[in-house]
């Protein structure tokens, strides 16, 4: 708009409202302008300046008549817009040509105006072409009245960030400095981030990613154009970023007025003043001033003038008005004046006020002279005039009172003031009764000039006048007179004396007194005459004094007023230790001298103590050796023999009186008495008495057990040695589980409670299920255990073998049959030991099968090194070459030793499964070298794996894991027995398993015997027996090795 009168564009947006002169910005990323384009209108169109100019999205500022919006010079112009539907609107923006054409002078007086814009009254200067530190920004914006922009929220930055956005090709760089620094101190507002004005920062409008504080001195914030304008962290000494300034407007620009008004002042700069003034005849209605606030706004609003109009004022009768301005609006005066002979009653003058009427009340104009008065029976008047202010006065003749006013006023309207006295004669009542006297009317009445006359009672006297008479004023004249009693005055009082009383009226007696060391001489008593003079005359007081005595031996005199005159008193008194024999109290008399004889100071001591019976004496602090007197201060102490206690004082001392403390004591037998009942519990006399050395005895109730001595002692001091028992309810402590798989059931602890004990599945109970607990505190019986459950060894099946898995027969222990070759596993090969003892499913058996290969068996069982064998088939050999036989069976005896010297056991399948089982848990087997050759003579060549080392006595060691137990081995129908055997013990035991307690092994092995026979032409038979020299250890079992290198095994328990 070309004129600052002309409209104010207001554009609404949904998000943000702006309001522009001539354009509202385009919608930028932050809000949309839902006016644009809409339909709009305004008060009237001048130069091309159509409503819709304002909308169209067109930034254009200058207008040349097309491109802003104008109307006519008026009162109220207005420019309305219609959204069409309603949206909630946060912001309203307006931008008029004071900003888009920025005057200099409005933010400060070095800006340069085309950087700079506003909003929510605030000055910003978008300074992009420099570049700087945070303390180059801070210091260029103070040096010109401002600080770096601050307080920025989420309703400022959209501003900010449109601006910046719209000056982007200009700014030095796209990270702005804004006013905002982190505190690092320690204390109260000394940490976190701060505004440059000092309040803290409390909405952050951050980037997505930050703050970060990447090197730990990112204490400034920017705002960031890579990052959508929104703040960033920086050190503060980059110095090559531009900056914002935010100021305060140094004026407020013309002020506006509303129509019909001025304005008084020039100056508008923040702080000044200026004042609205009316026209003529127009009330100004708002304040009359306003100041330039800092935030560039005028202080209120404009105040408007109203025309005000209050009419010709109502006629008065008897008078007229005047209109002094010749108008009858705002603040015009009108002024009454009366015809003659009448007076203006109220105001004379009358203005026209704000409420459209003539203040105050209308006066009016009353008459101003009053008729003529006549006066009163008994009165006079005296009139001054008859004018409107003069006076009449009213008086009465002799011997009359005026009632009313005296004086009455003509006033306006010809009306005297008050009402018209009357006068009344004048009587001064009755005169108030006398106290003590009588009162007389002479003439027996009390009007005016009348007399009354006053007298006294007996022994009383007139104090005052005796007449008095009736005043014209209606008053008695003087005072009224009083009768006091007669009074003698205060008696002569001698020299040395005194009078006790204090009342000197008639009839009263005073009695005369002598000071202290006087005597009196003549009548001790005067009396009060009628007359007022004291009867008889004053006695004479005169002194007398005794001296001072002379001191005795060990004494002192005392004087007890500091005093020797008559009836002064002494007190004589000894010294410690002494008694007074004579007058203690002497009395200074007539004669002057002190009454009685001196008396004398004896020492005084006391008389040997009575000793009771079955007592003994202790005397101390005297000062003889014999007891015959004691001094004061001397002690006795009173003993008694045994089982006797004193009663009474046992120490006595000799008082200053001669007398010993005290009672003398008594030894009476020690008494205890009975002691004290306790809870739960009673007790007994043993001795059936409580004397020294009785015995008392405690025994509690049932389930209650003694907590203390269960006797006590009486002691010589007459008390129960020790502290009383008590009785406590006996509890049985909780028991303990001695395993994790021992289950107790627990509830109480008291006598007759009971615990039931069970066990976890695969465990059987060892000792009570049920214990109670005793009255002695323990419960019943052992504390039971649970052990794992043992199946035992598992049957023996014929033409086939059983390994125990794990070495154990316990619950969930395994075994695993298996067939010799030529022979097939009918049922279940695996049977498991359960929780009832027995091993699950039904036992396998071996039935023959087609004879195969020899070759075919060895190599179905050459991956498992460790199994033995036992055949039932019986091969029939011919012993037919006596000679022959011995010879081949000695070669084959000496091999064997050879080769079983050298040889290691092979791997196997069960080793090399557990290979990596803890050393701990690593078993020792051994077996007889018999078996050994036996078992390598039928058997492929094996692998010699990791986890057996064959040592180099003999001793075979698994490193890995539990092996399989082979028992019950035989060699060609002859039992390896172990019962003679000995050796290490422990060594071939399986480590229990997870769940199975530890057990000892009760079969060490030792060395085995090993007989064996064999006909090198299956026809003959040879005997034979090797004793294993190299203690090995073996698993107990026994097996059985066949002529045709079979073994059969078969299956027996294994202690662990």
């Amino acid at each position: 708009m070309s004129e600052p009168d002309k409209l104010i564009l207001v554009v609404l947006a949904r998000t943000l409202v702006n309001v522009a002169s001539c354009k509202p910005t385009r919608p930028v990323e932050h809000a949309v302008n839902v006016a644009y384009g809409k339909p709009t209108n305004q008060s009237s169109t001048v130069r091309g300046g159509d409503s819709k100019n304002a909308n169209d999205g067109d930034l254009t500022t200058l207008h040349e008549n097309r491109f802003c919006t104008e109307t006519k010079l008026e009162n109220a112009p207005w420019w309305q817009v219609d959204l069409l539907q309603p949206y909630e609107v946060r912001v309203i923006r307006l931008l008029t040509r004071g900003c888009c054409e920025f005057s200099p002078d409005r933010c400060g007086n070095r800006v340069e105006p085309l950087e700079l814009t506003t909003f929510i009254r605030k000055c910003y200067e978008f300074q992009g072409s420099r570049g700087g530190s945070f303390q180059d920004a801070s210091a260029y914006c103070q040096t010109r009245g401002g600080l770096l922009v601050h307080g920025v929220d989420d309703l400022i930055l959209p501003f900010i960030s449109a601006e910046l956005e719209r000056r982007r090709d200009k700014l030095k760089s796209k990270l702005v400095w804004m006013g905002a620094q982190r505190r690092t101190g320690i204390g109260l507002n000394k940490r976190g981030w701060y505004w440059v004005n000092g309040d803290p920062v409390r909405e952050f409008l951050w980037a997505e990613d930050q703050p970060n504080n990447y090197n730990g001195q990112q204490n400034c914030v920017v705002i960031d154009g890579g990052r959508k304008w929104r703040w960033n962290d920086v050190t503060c000494d980059l110095d090559y970023l531009p900056w914002i300034c935010q100021y305060n407007p140094s004026n407020c620009g013309s002020p506006d007025k509303k129509e019909n008004s001025t304005t008084a002042g020039q100056d508008y700069r923040v702080g000044q003043e200026v004042s609205y003034d009316c026209p003529t005849g127009s009330l100004l209605v708002g304040s009359r001033t306003r100041k330039c606030a800092v935030s560039g706004f005028w202080t209120g609003s404009a105040p408007s003038c109203k025309y005000m109009d209050c009419g010709n004022p109502e006629s008065v009768e008897n008078g007229q008005f005047v209109l002094l301005h010749r108008r009858t609006t705002f603040n015009a005066t009108v002024e009454y004046v009366c015809d003659a002979n009448y007076t203006l009653v109220g105001k004379p003058r009358r203005m026209c006020g704000e409420d459209g009427r003539w203040n105050g009340s209308q006066p009016s104009c009353l008459r101003d002279f009053c008729s003529e008065l006549a006066p009163t029976p008994s009165s006079s008047v005296q009139v001054q005039g008859l004018r409107f202010g003069d006076r009449a006065r009213y008086t009465c003749k002799m011997g009359h009172k005026l009632i009313g006013n005296d004086t009455r006023y003509c006033q306006l309207g010809g009306n005297w003031s008050g009402d018209e006295p009357t006068c009344k004669y004048i009587d001064c009542g009755e005169p108030r009764p006398l106290d003590d006297g009588e009162v007389l009317l002479v003439n027996g009445t009390s009007t005016f000039l009348s007399v009354v006359k006053y007298s006294c009672h007996d022994n009383f006297t007139l104090s005052g006048v005796d007449t008095r008479s009736c005043l014209e004023t209606g008053l008695w004249s003087d005072v009224e007179p009083t009768c006091d009693m007669i009074s003698c005055g205060e008696p002569e009082i001698p020299l040395g004396g005194y009078v006790v009383e204090e009342d000197f009226q008639v009839h009263d007696t005073v009695h005369y007194k002598c000071h202290p060391g006087h005597v009196m001489a003549g009548h001790e008593t005067r009396t009060c005459l009628r007359d007022g003079t004291w009867s008889g005359s004053a006695p004479t007081c005169s002194f007398v004094d005794c001296g001072r005595v002379p001191p005795i031996l060990k004494g002192e005199v005392a004087y007890e007023n500091g005093t020797t005159f008559l009836g002064s008193r002494i007190v004589h008194g000894c010294s410690a230790g002494y008694r007074l024999t004579g007058v203690r109290v002497r009395t200074c008399g007539l004669e002057g001298r002190w009454s009685g004889t001196p008396p004398k100071c004896e020492e005084i001591r006391c008389k040997p103590p009575e000793v009771p019976k079955n007592a003994t004496v202790v005397y101390g602090d005297n000062d003889r050796s014999s007891a015959e007197s004691f001094k004061i201060a001397s002690t006795v102490q009173y003993r008694c023999v045994t089982g006797h206690i004193v009663q009474g004082e046992s120490l006595r001392t000799c008082q200053v009186t001669g007398e010993w403390t005290g009672e003398v004591p008594e030894c009476v037998y020690v008494e205890c008495s009975f002691p004290l009942p306790i809870g739960n519990g009673h007790w007994l006399l043993s001795t059936n008495s409580t004397h020294y050395g009785a015995t008392v005895e405690y025994e509690c109730d049932r389930n209650y057990q003694l907590d203390g001595a269960p006797r006590r002692l009486c002691l010589e001091n007459g008390t129960w040695s020790g502290p009383e028992p008590l009785c406590l309810e006996v509890r049985c402590a909780e028991p303990k589980a001695s395993d994790s798989w021992t289950v107790i059931k627990f509830s109480d602890d008291s006598v007759g409670s009971s615990v039931e004990y069970s066990c976890e599945q695969g465990y059987e109970l060892q000792g009570l299920t049920t214990r109670i607990c005793q009255a002695n505190g323990l419960w019943s019986g052992d504390a039971s255990t649970c052990a794992l459950v043992d199946c035992g060894r598992p049957s023996v099946i014929g033409n086939g073998r059983g390994q125990l898995l794990n070495g154990s027969t316990t619950f969930g222990s395994l075994v695993e049959y298996q067939c010799l070759h030529e022979f097939k596993l009918v049922g279940e090969a695996l049977r498991t030991c359960g929780a009832d003892g027995q091993w699950s499913g039904q036992e396998p058996r071996c039935t023959d099968v087609p004879v195969r290969d020899s070759n075919d068996v060895e190599g179905a069982d050459s991956n498992r090194a460790d199994f033995t064998y036992d055949s039932s088939r019986t091969v029939g050999i011919a012993i037919a070459v006596g000679a022959g036989a011995l010879l081949v069976i000695a070669i084959v005896v000496a091999i064997v030793w050879m080769r079983t010297k050298a040889q290691r056991v092979k791997n196997t399948e069960n080793v090399e499964v557990n290979r990596n089982v803890e050393k701990d848990n690593a078993t020792v087997m051994s077996f007889s070298r018999l078996a050994l050759e036996a078992a390598e003579a039928n058997s492929a060549p094996y692998h010699n794996g990791p986890g057996i080392r064959h040592n180099p006595n003999g001793l075979v060691t698994f490193a890995a894991g539990p092996q399989p137990i082979y028992a019950n081995v035989t060699v060609n129908g002859q039992s390896l027995s172990t019962s003679n055997s000995s050796g290490r013990g422990n060594l071939g035991v399986p480590p229990s398993p997870p769940h199975a307690p530890p057990r000892h092994n009760g079969n060490p092995a030792g060395n085995h015997h090993h007989s064996s026979s064999h006909n090198s032409s299956h026809n003959g038979s040879h005997n034979g027996s090797h004793n294993s020299g190299h203690n090995r250890g073996s698993h107990g079992g026994n097996g059985s090795l066949t002529a045709n290198g079979h073994m059969t095994s078969t299956l027996q328990s294994h202690d662990v």
